[in-house]
């Protein structure tokens, strides 16, 4: 049987034949990182294999070129799942010319290509047709490449300490993006939209609401718990806010807007009111 680094010299070679495995290189890290993943795939579906993956979903997930809000590079400790979206193309002239430039240039570096793109989603077994989805708020998350670097967007900044998007304006594109002030904003609406409109076989929230809770509940312990050691996740904005998120505390600001949520979905079992 073929052990992993056998199959990851197999990966490699296909995609990138001639080039050398470097570990600290973007090429020979995204082929690893899809190695990886089809192994645990492989594992966890066994024979009930559902078939080709037909959706990528990204939620707030940094893509290249890796830079924070502040610009800062921290490619190093970012996993390279962004490999498997598609690069952003300037198909009707609407996209900055530096920014794609900066693209192309940045593309021919790292050797991650739009054709090791699609070498990479094959060792996946991804059908061909692959929909796409992301979910940002700051411009540098997969997916956001769809809007981040047309000319007028480009240049924008959240001001004061804060990088342009010309600066860490992510290079991947998708399908379907879903623009956020908050990302875990987004990713919450799209989740009550499904609740609402596709009935789960199993209703989730009805344990929740038993209990005399709701999503506020859920999300203020799930932000406490991440906060907390072994994780000791920070405010991506300001990082000695405690109990926040984009540098805004719980409550009011994500507490009213997961109240809200709640209610427009239907899951809160009251009635809704013109006032």
């Amino acid at each position: 049987a073929a052990t992993p680094a056998d199959e990851l010299n197999e990966n490699h070679n296909a995609i990138f034949p001639g080039e050398e495995q470097d570990p600290a290189a973007l090429h020979t890290r995204a082929v690893c990182f899809v190695t990886q993943l089809a192994t645990a795939m492989g594992s966890a579906w066994a024979a009930s294999n559902p078939g080709p993956i037909d959706c990528l979903f990204a939620l707030e997930r940094l893509g290249a070129p890796y830079r924070n809000i502040r610009g800062r590079d921290i490619g190093e400790h970012t996993e390279p799942i962004d490999c498997l979206w598609p690069h952003v193309e300037d198909t009707i002239g609407l996209m900055r010319k530096e920014s794609m430039n900066l693209m192309s240039e940045y593309m021919s570096n790292t050797k991650v290509t739009a054709s090791a793109t699609k070498g990479l989603r094959e060792i996946l077994g991804m059908s061909d047709h692959v929909l796409t989805l992301g979910i940002g708020d700051g411009g540098n998350e997969v997916g956001m490449g769809k809007v981040a670097h047309l000319e007028g967007v480009a240049e924008l900044s959240p001001g004061g300490e804060f990088a342009a998007l010309t600066v860490n304006g992510c290079y991947r594109t998708c399908d379907h993006l879903i623009l956020a002030t908050v990302s875990n904003w987004g990713g919450t609406a799209f989740e009550m939209a499904a609740y609402a409109m596709i009935k789960p076989t199993i209703d989730y929230t009805e344990p929740m609401r038993m209990c005399g809770k709701g999503l506020v509940d859920l999300e203020d312990k799930l932000l406490a718990a991440i906060m907390q050691k072994p994780w000791l996740s920070v405010d991506g904005k300001y990082n000695h806010m405690p109990h926040s998120v984009d540098g805004m505390e719980f409550a009011p600001a994500h507490r009213d807007i997961y109240t809200l949520l709640w209610i427009l979905s239907g899951a809160a079992r009251v009635p809704l009111h013109d006032d």
